[in-house]
């Protein structure tokens, strides 16, 4: 893929100074729009000429965009009736990529599920949406196995762990949610 080719989905995939392209599968297809009659239309594809990145992929890891996550947050909102829109701090989400990806202060999540169990404990704790915080968190999480060749099959645990990550993040034993994302994840 060149860097004018865009991925299955329509979309461009971004790149860094040591990023490439990677083919994003259709789960990541256009969500549908309620129009100003009520009735669901597609949502525009995202044209070449935007360069919208979905993900940034570094040695051998694919990171989720801050864009990516934005959209799937706006996918969020449209899908909960009474999920309030909004972004509170788009730096917030920055960071969240940031650490999972280079880490802060020589402290770099090493393992796949350790990066995972970061990016939903970052997304969910330092609260960048108005609302659907959690939600946004569970499907970056989903998102970014699957970028990654895997699937994310999370039993009801899941939730007990995003309401800790919100109201006590300092009680979660990251150790022990790392272990519970290994043995969620599964690769295709």
């Amino acid at each position: 893929m060149t860097s004018t080719e865009t991925s299955a989905t329509g979309r461009l995939l971004g790149t860094s100074e040591h990023a490439t392209n990677v083919p994003v599968s259709n789960a990541l297809e256009p969500t549908t729009k309620r129009d100003k009659d009520g009735e669901r239309r597609c949502k525009e594809e995202t044209t070449i000429g935007e360069r919208e990145r979905v993900a940034i992929v570094t040695a051998d890891v694919a990171y989720p965009s801050v864009e990516l996550i934005l959209d799937l947050h706006e996918q969020i909102v449209e899908e909960g009736d009474a999920t309030e829109p909004g972004v509170r701090s788009e730096d917030a989400i920055e960071s969240a990529v940031q650490y999972v990806s280079e880490g802060y202060f020589g402290e770099v999540p090493q393992t796949l599920h350790e990066k995972a169990v970061h990016l939903m404990r970052l997304l969910v704790a330092d609260h960048p949406f108005v609302d659907g915080n959690k939600r946004t968190a569970l499907r970056t999480v989903v998102v970014f196995y699957m970028l990654n060749g895997h699937t994310f099959d999370y039993g009801d645990e899941i939730r007990a762990l995003l309401h800790r990550f919100a109201t006590d993040e300092s009680a979660v034993d990251t150790e022990t949610a790392v272990i519970y994302f290994r043995a969620c994840a599964r690769r295709n």
